[in-house]
């Protein structure tokens, strides 16, 4: 995350890692990285400036990734559910795309 508040080196490693390869993402994580920019925000970690480049560099990657569903442990269907991870109803992307 500190790669989009932060940019430079780890900013464009990020680049890199998503211009070559599949992005994948757990819900968990998703979850996560929706509620840590507000959190850095509030604890006065970060500036207006870097949160908003933070939630736009999470908002671009997400929106090429793509979210993993692992089958239930115990389950007769043992495969791996793989969809987009962007979701166009979600509210808090549809307030950040209208900044």
């Amino acid at each position: 995350m500190s790669a989009f508040a932060f940019g430079g080196i780890p900013a464009r490693a990020v680049e890199d890692v998503v211009a070559r390869h599949d992005l994948l993402f757990s819900r968990a994580l998703l979850t996560e990285y929706r509620a840590v920019p507000a959190e850095l925000l509030a604890r006065r970690k970060i500036t207006a400036v870097q949160w908003r480049a933070l939630v736009a560099g999470i908002a671009a990657v997400v929106a090429v990734g793509r979210v993993v569903i692992a089958a239930a442990a115990g389950s007769a269907k043992r495969t791996t559910t793989v969809q987009p991870a962007f979701q166009p109803t979600s509210t808090s992307l549809k307030r950040l795309l209208a900044r």
